[in-house]
């Protein structure tokens, strides 16, 4: 199962019904799990951070479906975050 990297804070809603979870940190906020994040199958579920930002605009995040954790990353364009599986 997926589980955060980092602990959540505060969440607030965004313009499209998303709760973006974050932990404040002496650097600012740090997204740590995304509910209703859009997946590649138009589904929505929770995302969760598992590590560093490896590129400038990318998270890596892992999802639950069913009993299995799926590996992949986060993006974000207009305030939409969207999860993108690596396989």
């Amino acid at each position: 199962m997926a589980s955060l990297k980092y602990r959540v804070d505060v969440e607030q809603e965004n313009e499209h019904g998303q709760f973006i979870g974050s932990a404040r940190w002496m650097g600012g906020p740090t997204v740590a799990r995304i509910r209703n994040c859009r997946c590649d199958d138009n589904v929505n579920r929770t995302a969760y951070v598992t590590g560093e930002p490896d590129t400038f605009f990318t998270l890596p995040a892992r999802v639950n479906i069913g009993k299995q954790s799926l590996k992949g990353y986060l993006t974000v364009k207009d305030g939409l975050w969207e999860f993108h599986s690596q396989g």
